[in-house]
């Protein structure tokens, strides 16, 4: 479906959410794990061939809890299903909510950093006036009357001058 979209409309981003609710059919001379892999390269190698960005969203396992009854950071390896989650894609990040309510962005794998940027983790508070997520310290009512199809933005003349990524 994904190769249609690309070939006849130029579709540039392609997203699987979520990834649960894919038929998965393993053939039977392939156990769970080497399915995955082959999913998830076959996925990474169609993004590459194609020029676009390839969005999975994949659900953990039931999370783990410490201690004091909280819940353990989520990871890229805590995704049911296979670790493969981790060893294979680029670009790892994983979005969950704090038990404040707040909610964490954490970038846990970037193989690239020189053309993805570097790893790190944000925070958001929930405005439930706004119904937006926002950062300390920003006026988060500034923007509520931009719309997205009002921004203009300036055309890059020369693309030359920028580094293609190695991959």
């Amino acid at each position: 479906a994904f190769d249609y979209e690309v070939q006849k409309h130029g579709c540039k981003i392609c997203i699987v959410d979520p990834w649960n609710t894919v038929e998965q059919q393993i053939p039977k001379y392939m156990n769970a794990d080497q399915y995955y892999a082959k999913m998830l390269n076959d996925m990474k190698y169609f993004a590459r061939d194609h020029d676009v960005h390839y969005i999975l969203v994949a659900h953990p396992t039931k999370m783990e809890t410490n201690q004091d009854g909280t819940y353990k950071k989520p990871k890229l390896y805590n995704i049911a299903g296979s670790a493969h989650f981790k060893n294979i894609p680029d670009y790892g990040t994983i979005i969950y909510k704090t038990m404040q309510g707040n909610m964490m962005v954490d970038h846990e794998k970037i193989k690239h950093p020189q053309f993805m940027g570097i790893g790190g983790s944000s925070e958001y508070n929930f405005d439930r006036d706004t119904q937006r997520y926002w950062i300390e310290g920003y006026d988060r009512y500034r923007d509520l009357s931009l719309q997205l199809d009002t921004l203009e933005t300036e055309p890059i003349e020369d693309l030359s001058k920028y580094e293609k990524p190695p991959f």
